[in-house]
């Protein structure tokens, strides 16, 4: 833990994106094989757990335990994950205009729709 107080912000992201493409790694070598108590699974479980005390938003990292987990059919462990796992930052969404307006998907039904004529009881053909 002294090291991670040592490390610049650089060197945690780099840190951060090595143990992603070790697992990422190690998910390609076992790929064609398809045991459930494979060890690499097992070896890819404790690197994402103890990735997990490192860097507690990492969203890769919640995301393969997620798929572990359910490989192994742990599904109370996938329940109680989902309470800590991370929203998505407001970054993401600011080029979209969805934090802006959150409206903005209805723009295009809206201008349809102003277009379209009005249905009352009086236009309606029998």
């Amino acid at each position: 833990m002294s090291q991670r107080n040592k490390m610049t912000e650089l060197d945690e992201q780099n840190a951060h994106d090595i143990l992603v493409i070790a697992i990422e790694t190690l998910y390609e070598v076992k790929m064609y094989d398809f045991s459930v108590l494979n060890p690499v699974n097992f070896q890819m479980i404790i690197m994402c757990e103890h990735g997990l005390n490192y860097y507690p938003e990492s969203v890769p990292m919640y995301s393969w335990l997620t798929k572990l987990y359910g490989k192994l059919g742990l599904v109370k462990i996938i329940n109680a994950m989902s309470q800590k796992f991370p929203t998505a930052p407001q970054a993401i969404f600011s080029g979209l205009s969805l934090s802006k307006n959150p409206s903005a998907g209805d723009y295009g039904s809206q201008r349809m729709s102003s277009k379209l004529p009005m249905q009352t009881a009086d236009n309606l053909v029998d």
